[in-house]
C-alpha cells in the first residue's frame, strides 16, 4: 500500500511539474495578446487566482486585440502532448517549441537545442520527427524545401519525384518540367503534377493563423524623464495576476473530505505555478529592458536611427541566459518609445567589420542626412560620397555605401544628375 501511495505521489508531481513548465514556455513565447488569452484560460476556472488590469493615470485604456483564433504558439504548445509516444519527450518538444518563429519555422539550430538540453543529437531529432506530424502540416519546418515536403507527406504525395523537385529548386531550367523529368530521368507526367502541387502549397505553416493576426502591443515603455531616459513594463497592456490566499485558507478548512482537500490543494498550486511563471516573466522583461537602455541610451536619442553595435549574445551574457532565449524574448515583443510601436529585434545591430566600425543604422542616418543637407551631393558618385563620409569618421566601402543607398530608395548619381534640370 504505501509504495502505490509513493507512486501515486510521484506520478502527481511529474504532472505538476510538467503543467508547470508548459506554462512558462508559453508565457515566455507569447505574444501580449496571446499572453492575455493565455492567463484568461488558466485562471477561468481558479477560484484563488485574480485577473486585472492597471492603467497608467492619463494614458486611458489599451488598444484591446481583436477576436481571434487561438495563436500559432497556444495552438503548437496545446497539441504537443498529443503528438509524443513517450512522456519523457516532452521537455525536449518544449524546448523545440521554443525555437519556433511567427511563420512556425524552427530556427533555434538543432545541436544547439541538444547541447542545451544535454542530450544526443539524434534524440532531439527523433523528437522533431514526432512533433512535425502535428497540423496544420509544415510546422516545425527548418526551411521551405522542408515545409513543403512536410505538407506533401501529409497529402500522401511525397514521393522520389516530389524529393528530387523540392531538392533542386532552383533547378527548373526553361523548358519546364517537361525538361526537368528528362534531364533527371523522372516520369513527365508525374513531375508536372508535383510543380503544380508546390506551387499551389503556402510557404509557410502559419498562413493558417494570419487572417486575425495579435495587435502589436508594446510590453517595454522608454521615456524621457528630466531629460534622462527610463524603461519600464507596459502594465497597461499586460494582465495582472493576484494570489487569494485567504480564500484558499478558507476553502480548505471548509472541506469535508480527504478529496476535496486534494483537488483544493491541486487548484492552488496551479494558480501559484501561473503566479510565479507571470512574476518570472516581467521580471526578465524588465531586466532585458534595463540592459537595453544601458547599451542603447544614446541611440534612443535619433529614436533609434544611430544604434551602438549590440547583439542578442552580449544581452544573454548579461542576463546570465542561453543565447537562444533572448532570442526567442526579442522575436515576439515590441516596444514604445515616445508613442511609437517598434520591435525589440530593432535594438540589436552588428557593427559593418570588426573593430569601431560603424552599424548599418548609424550609415544610412549619415547618408541620408548628407544627401538632404548638402544638394551639391546629389551628383556625387558612390565613390565620392563614401570618401565624404569617411571625412566624418564613417569608413564604409563604396559596393556596401551603394546597396544602402539602394535601401533608402535612392537611385544612382547618373539618375540623380539626370532628374536636376540644367
Amino acid at each position: 500500500m504505501r509504495q502505490d501511495h509513493q507512486q501515486q505521489v510521484g506520478i502527481v508531481q511529474r504532472q505538476a511539474l510538467s503543467q508547470s513548465a508548459r506554462q512558462l514556455v508559453q508565457l515566455v513565447v507569447a505574444p501580449p495578446a496571446e499572453f492575455a488569452d493565455l492567463v484568461a484560460t488558466g485562471a477561468a476556472d481558479n477560484p484563488f487566482l485574480t485577473v486585472s488590469r492597471h492603467f497608467a493615470r492619463g494614458s486611458g485604456a489599451p488598444p484591446e486585440a481583436p477576436a481571434h483564433q487561438p495563436g500559432l504558439f497556444a495552438h503548437v504548445l496545446a497539441e504537443l502532448p498529443l503528438l509524443l509516444r513517450q512522456r519523457a519527450d516532452l521537455p525536449v518538444a518544449l524546448r523545440l517549441a521554443e525555437g519556433l518563429d511567427e511563420r512556425g519555422f524552427l530556427v533555434d539550430p538543432l545541436p544547439d537545442i541538444a547541447a542545451e538540453l544535454k542530450l544526443p543529437p539524434a534524440r532531439v531529432a527523433a523528437v522533431l520527427r514526432q512533433v512535425q506530424g502535428i497540423e496544420p502540416a509544415g510546422l516545425f519546418a527548418r526551411s521551405v524545401a522542408e515545409c513543403l515536403a512536410l505538407q506533401l507527406r501529409a497529402q500522401g504525395q511525397l514521393d522520389d519525384v516530389a524529393v528530387r523537385v523540392l531538392g533542386n529548386p532552383g533547378g527548373m531550367s526553361a523548358g519546364g518540367p517537361a525538361e526537368f523529368a528528362r534531364r533527371h530521368g523522372l516520369d513527365p507526367a508525374r513531375t508536372a503534377q508535383v510543380v503544380d502541387l508546390i506551387a499551389r502549397l503556402p510557404r509557410s505553416a502559419a498562413a493558417a493563423f494570419a487572417e486575425a493576426p495579435p495587435a502589436a502591443l508594446p510590453e517595454l515603455v522608454f521615456e524621457r524623464q528630466d531629460g534622462q531616459w527610463t524603461v519600464r513594463c507596459a502594465v497597461e497592456t499586460a494582465p495582472q495576476l493576484t494570489l487569494r490566499e485567504a480564500t484558499y485558507r478558507r476553502a480548505l478548512a471548509a472541506d469535508a473530505d480527504a478529496s476535496a482537500r486534494t483537488e483544493t490543494r491541486r487548484k492552488w498550486r496551479e494558480a501559484c505555478a501561473l503566479h510565479q511563471a507571470a512574476t518570472l516573466r516581467d521580471t526578465t522583461l524588465a531586466e532585458l529592458g534595463r540592459h537595453l537602455l544601458a547599451a542603447q541610451g544614446a541611440g534612443l536619442d535619433s529614436g533609434l536611427a544611430r544604434l551602438a553595435p549590440l547583439t542578442q549574445r552580449q544581452i544573454a551574457s548579461r542576463l546570465s541566459v542561453h543565447p537562444s532565449t533572448v532570442s526567442r524574448m526579442v522575436r515576439h515583443r515590441f516596444a514604445q518609445i515616445e508613442g511609437r510601436i517598434v520591435p525589440l529585434s530593432q535594438f540589436f545591430e552588428r557593427p559593418l567589420a570588426s573593430g569601431t566600425a560603424p552599424t548599418r543604422s548609424v550609415v544610412l542616418c549619415a547618408l541620408r542626412d548628407l544627401l538632404a543637407a548638402d544638394p551639391a551631393a546629389d551628383r556625387l558618385s558612390d565613390l565620392a560620397l563614401a570618401r565624404r563620409l569617411a571625412l566624418t569618421g564613417i569608413d564604409v566601402p563604396r559596393r556596401r555605401l551603394a546597396k544602402y543607398r539602394e535601401m533608402l530608395g535612392i537611385p544612382s548619381s547618373r539618375r540623380r544628375r539626370a532628374a536636376v534640370p540644367a
